[in-house]
This record gives C-alpha cells, sequence and structure tokens, in this order.
C-alpha cells in the first residue's frame, strides 16, 4: 500500500509577518482616532461605517481561516463606500427637508439675517476715519464727526469718545494725531496689508453699526430686523411687522 505523502505547509518569512502586523497596526490606529472624532462629532453613519471597514480587514488579515476574505475586503469595502451608504443617504434624505437653505444652525440663520438687514441711507451718519494699528497687528479706527468734530476710538467691542481717552493719545508737532493706547496711525501706503482686516471691521454703538466704506471714510448703517429670542421671531423696525 503506498504511503500518503503530504504536501509541506508554506513558511510564513518573519518580515512578512512583521509588515502584516504593522499594516493592521497603522490601520486600526487610524481607524480608533476616525471612530473618536466621528463620535464626537455625532457622525454615526460613517463611524459604523469605518467599524464594519475596519473588522473587515482585521478579519481577513489576522488569520488563515479566511484567506478569501483578504481578496473579496477591498471589493466588500468599495462596495459599503460606493453601494451601500448612497442608497442609506438617500433613503434618509428623502425624509427630512435638507437643503441648501437648512445647512445653518439656527444661531447662524439668525445672525446672516440680522446682518443682511443693515441698511445704509443718504441720511446715514458718516465719519471721517484713519486706521490705527497696534504691535500685534490688529486695527482700531479713529473716526471724526464732520459735522461736529468730535473724535471716537472704535474697537470691535467698543465706541469710545476720544476725550476720554486723553491720557493715552500722542501727537505730533503739527497737532495731529500720531497713536492711541499704542496703536499707530497708518499712513495711506500702508493700508493695503490690513485690507482684510478693514473689509470685515464692524463695530457696534448705540445709533447703528460702523463699517468703513473706503480707504477713509465710515458709515453708520441701522439694522431694520431685531430678534425676539424669548417669543423666536423677527420684528421689523421700520414697519413693525412680527414674523
Amino acid at each position: 500500500m503506498a504511503a500518503t505523502v503530504s504536501a509541506p505547509s508554506r513558511q510564513v518569512p518573519l518580515w512578512g509577518t512583521l509588515l502584516r502586523m504593522l499594516f493592521l497596526a497603522v490601520v486600526n490606529a487610524l481607524a480608533l482616532w476616525s471612530a473618536i472624532t466621528l463620535a464626537a462629532d455625532g457622525q454615526w453613519t460613517y463611524f459604523v461605517m469605518v467599524v464594519i471597514a475596519t473588522a473587515i480587514i482585521d478579519i481577513a488579515f489576522s488569520t488563515k481561516r479566511v484567506i478569501p476574505l483578504k481578496y473579496l475586503a477591498p471589493g466588500l469595502i468599495l462596495m459599503l463606500i460606493f453601494q451601500l451608504y448612497p442608497v442609506s443617504r438617500t433613503i434618509t434624505t428623502s425624509f427630512t427637508n435638507y437643503g441648501s437653505g437648512n445647512l445653518l444652525s439656527k444661531e447662524q440663520a439668525v445672525a446672516r439675517i440680522i446682518t443682511g438687514s443693515r441698511e445704509i441711507t443718504d441720511e446715514s451718519p458718516r465719519f471721517a476715519m484713519q486706521i490705527l494699528q497696534g504691535p500685534t497687528g490688529d486695527i482700531h479706527l479713529l473716526l471724526t464727526d464732520p459735522n461736529t468734530s468730535e473724535q471716537f476710538l472704535a474697537t470691535k467691542t467698543e465706541f469710545t469718545p476720544l476725550a476720554s481717552l486723553a491720557e493715552s493719545v500722542k501727537k505730533d508737532e503739527f497737532d495731529n494725531i500720531e497713536s492711541v493706547n499704542g496703536y499707530r496711525r497708518l499712513r495711506l501706503k500702508d493700508i493695503g496689508a490690513v485690507q482684510g482686516q478693514l473689509d470685515s471691521f464692524v463695530a457696534n454703538t448705540d445709533k447703528g453699526t460702523v463699517r468703513p466704506t473706503s480707504a477713509d471714510e465710515a458709515v453708520v448703517s441701522t439694522e431694520r430686523y431685531r430678534y425676539d429670542q424669548n417669543k423666536e421671531q423677527f420684528v421689523d423696525l421700520v414697519s413693525g411687522e412680527v414674523f
């Protein structure tokens, strides 16, 4: 009777084992970081996808019992991403009012509506403006009322009469203001470096919102709408309409 000869088992080289362990360590580290980030953001659909994909990879590459899964894993993961997820996303979205008008939070939507309601008219107060720059690069505005010659220092949080800051004002030999509170007056040639700050600068006052309109002028815009947080409704300050 002929003896049965078994095929010799294939020995996996040490470098192959180390490479596989390194691959799994990197995959699991990235998956753990992604899962924590997604869970913190409440992205549970993506969280589940990451967990499933990681489990498939771990099972496929950590045991010899499911060798075919090593070749099926890439296709399964791609199917999960490009087939199952779009289908489930379409189904869940069909039961919502999702759209470009619903991407903002409530607070963001209210702020945008109020900002968009600011109006500038021919009667809006205007100020002659000079730009002051601080040691860290941020800017303040030195405003002068052309009717009364009264001056104000406008920051993003305060609108202060310059008379109350007289001790911090420094002038040159021609009685021109050089600095206020350590913020030095910019020359016209230097304004380009702070143009980005100037475009987004807003100072709130009891008369309205002060915005620069050019390199040497600022104007007060008034908000047409006011939001009542307790009643969760807008009030049109011109017509009195509530909505």
